[in-house]
């Protein structure tokens, strides 16, 4: 017996049958004039970069619903970006979806920073913040829970952020969640963090300006753009001064970061420090023993980006 087509799957594949011969055309119109290297890769530059957005954008709304309407913040609309296709005007939306990524990055610490300030009179999520509550250890403060945030390939979470100076030096305090295998998202944890700072528009930092120029802890910067440039102000290796400044963004000086536990920051990066285990990277990032040593299983962990 045949199964009479409805109009939506008639409509459906006439729309598979359009692509199919849109994208016939494009790789004709290719093989025939030749591909524009440079237009591509401004291209899939703009495509990577709307996805971002999009991802930020939903993140934002989901967790602090009330910036959208907050009157302090209700003016600094979400400018949505649209594909480009010519050269003339790659340059340009480029532009303007980094723009946009950017500013939806700065909105997002505001969030972490205050959540309260802007979840909007009607969001109540219980299910979600249980479920996000549950999987946290003893060191996490339930009052000040906020939803995860994961962009990129990197295998930190971040629960909580605030701008912070310490000793005359700004610095972004993290408080973030690690995967409970110990694992990486990227090559090595040393790429991770990052990473991490990366997709917040910022650097990691750890060892300061007088081990620049000494092996292992140079290649902190020259390989993972770590800035060194904070004279000796978190010591070597960092773990107690990022202790301290996460303790004073987070708590009141005494928790929830310890020295040599849940506080890293960058120390000596090497082909053998930097590895996929947190265990196997501990020189590197100094220290997460909390999640290893003595059969330890903490996740929450507290790291400065600059």
């Amino acid at each position: 017996m045949v199964k009479k087509q409805t109009g939506r799957t008639v409509l459906k594949m006439v729309s598979l049958n359009v692509i199919g011969f849109l994208v016939a055309v494009v790789i004709a119109a290719g093989q025939t004039q030749g591909v524009d290297q440079d237009v591509f890769t401004k291209q899939m530059l703009l495509y990577k970069l709307n996805y971002q957005v999009k991802q930020m954008d939903d993140e934002l709304f989901t967790t602090c619903p009330g910036f959208f309407t907050h009157p302090d913040h209700s003016s600094m609309g979400i400018i949505g970006r649209r594909a480009a296709y010519g050269d003339a005007f790659l340059d340009l939306e480029i532009k303007l979806a980094s723009k946009t990524l950017d500013d939806l990055k700065k909105k997002y610490l505001l969030c972490l920073e205050n959540p309260s300030a802007f979840r909007g009179p009607t969001t109540t999520k219980p299910v979600t913040t249980t479920t996000t509550t549950t999987k946290r250890t003893t060191t996490m403060k339930p009052t000040t829970t906020t939803s995860a945030i994961y962009f990129g390939d990197f295998g930190f979470k971040v629960l909580r952020a605030k701008n912070i100076t310490y000793r005359n030096y700004d610095f972004l305090a993290l408080e973030v969640r690690i995967p409970d295998d110990g694992q990486s998202k990227s090559v090595n944890w040393c790429r991770d963090y990052q990473l991490l700072c990366q997709s917040l528009s910022r650097r990691p930092t750890g060892c300061g300006e007088r081990f620049k120029s000494t092996y292992g802890y140079q290649h902190c910067a020259s390989d993972y753009n770590s800035d060194m440039d904070i004279g000796d102000v978190l010591s070597c290796n960092p773990s107690r001064n990022i202790a301290s400044a996460a303790n004073l963004a987070f708590g009141d000086g005494r928790g929830p970061a310890r020295y040599s536990y849940n506080a890293f920051g960058f120390h000596s990066c090497t082909s053998h420090s930097c590895q996929k285990s947190i265990e196997k990277s501990d020189i590197a990032l100094s220290y997460m023993k909390g999640s290893w040593q003595n059969n330890g299983t903490e996740t929450i962990m507290y790291t400065l980006c600059r």
